[in-house]
């Protein structure tokens, strides 16, 4: 039995070598080495200044930079610096994902390895290149991924849960639009942990969930309202600090004004809300195959549902609309959708390796579905790289490009 057992842990240790290969191969298309200016201002922010807004990464940088220099004479402290720093981010998001799908792999039961492998071949297709764009190269919404990865790891081991309160701390003030992008996974597995235990484990699961929920919240009205009283003192030296670590001296202005004065960048941006809400559409149409194959999942799986646990499915199925303030007052749409598909695909990999009877079963009769129109299946494998990379304000190459021929047709172009 556990000479069976290690046989199985190899072969799915060579699939996860096979996901890492063929991610990176597609990837490299994507990378560029630049860190634009945004995600370089971003590090001008520290707790130096007191507890404000977006400064945990920056002073995580400040940290590393002083236990760098015991050993190696290099400064982290500039664009050089932020590049390499960046480059090691990547590295350790790329071998958490890897991590997770190895984890999933060997706790799902052995029929499911093979459906479950195709669904983070098509999640790699949109991860890997994810944060190797010019937009979002260095962007501290990796950290929030990881943060995440990390949670699920405790939550599939069951092993030091408590941990996921400070976790979900860190995360925030990393960037407090966590509460809205990927806090959602920890929160639906928790949620379905309590449905799942009795007596003390559910007491557990419930202060978890709750003092989570609870931390998350405070820190995001905190952030968001509370952390600009002495903006204007350190405005200036922020933005010279900015200015030292862009590789062009450009600072991103409407970030320092955003999280240290706390003015809105709304009016500026409604041209982009515009095309955000003329490109969405587009989106939603181009991925209906995939929408059609969720509905009809998460309709099943809610169905079969008894009482009060159809609630535990609802919250699996509805999870990312948590999304939807960024989505009606914010621009950065190919962010948002690829929070989106993180939730998705994150949520069910770490159900399925919990062996939620419901979730599997019905994951099954989608993939048996599948497997008697093998085309089309192949085709939904592949499909997704024609949306890759997702970047930044606009969603896609792909969508963007679809959304300004439709305007330019509309308006009378010939």
């Amino acid at each position: 039995m556990l000479k069976e057992f290690d046989k199985r842990k190899k072969r799915n240790l060579r699939r996860v070598v096979l996901i890492f290969v063929f991610g990176i191969v597609l990837s490299a298309r994507c990378w560029v080495g630049i860190v634009n200016c945004l995600n370089t201002t971003v590090y001008a922010f520290s707790y130096k200044y007191g507890f404000i807004s977006r400064a945990f990464m920056g002073t995580v940088l400040r940290v590393f930079n002083l236990v760098l220099n015991i050993f190696a004479p290099y400064d982290l402290l500039t664009y050089e610096g932020i590049v390499f720093f960046s480059k090691l981010l990547n590295t350790i998001f790329i071998a958490m994902l890897m991590v997770l799908f190895y984890m999933c792999l060997n706790a799902v039961e052995e029929r499911m390895e093979v459906p479950m492998l195709a669904v983070m071949f098509v999640f790699s297709i949109f991860a890997f290149p994810e944060y190797l764009t010019e937009q979002n190269f260095g962007r501290s919404d990796i950290c929030m991924a990881m943060v995440t990865l990390l949670g699920c790891y405790l939550l599939i081991k069951e092993k030091w849960e408590y941990l996921i309160i400070p976790l979900s701390a860190i995360a925030v003030c990393i960037h407090q639009g966590y509460v809205l992008m990927f806090f959602n996974v920890l929160l639906v597995i928790l949620w379905c942990k309590i449905f799942d235990n009795e007596g003390g484990k559910r007491k557990k699961y419930i202060t978890i969930f709750g003092a989570s929920f609870l931390v998350a919240s405070v820190l995001f009205l905190y952030l968001n309202f509370f952390s600009h009283q002495n903006g204007k003192e350190i405005y200036d030296e922020i933005y010279n600090i900015a200015s030292s670590l862009a590789h062009d001296g450009v600072v991103h202005t409407n970030l320092i004004l955003h999280e240290i004065l706390g003015e809105s960048p709304f009016v500026n941006e409604w041209p982009e809300h515009v095309h955000n809400f003329q490109e969405l559409p587009v989106f939603l149409v181009l991925m209906s195959p995939y929408l059609v194959i969720a509905f009809r999942f998460f309709r099943n799986t809610i169905r079969e549902a008894k009482g009060a646990y159809k609630l535990k499915y609802l919250a699996v199925a509805v999870g990312a609309a948590t999304i939807l303030p960024d989505l009606i007052v914010k621009i950065d749409y190919g962010r948002w959708m690829f929070s989106i598909i993180f939730y998705y695909f994150v949520t069910i990999l770490v159900l399925l390796a919990r062996r939620d009877p419901i979730i599997v079963r019905n994951f099954q009769i989608e993939t048996d579905r599948m497997k008697q129109r093998p085309a089309f299946f192949m085709a939904l494998l592949i499909y997704p790289v024609l949306f890759t990379p997702l970047t930044d304000v606009y969603i896609c190459e792909l969508t963007n490009n679809i959304t300004n021929y439709l305007i330019w047709r509309l308006g009378g172009g010939v």
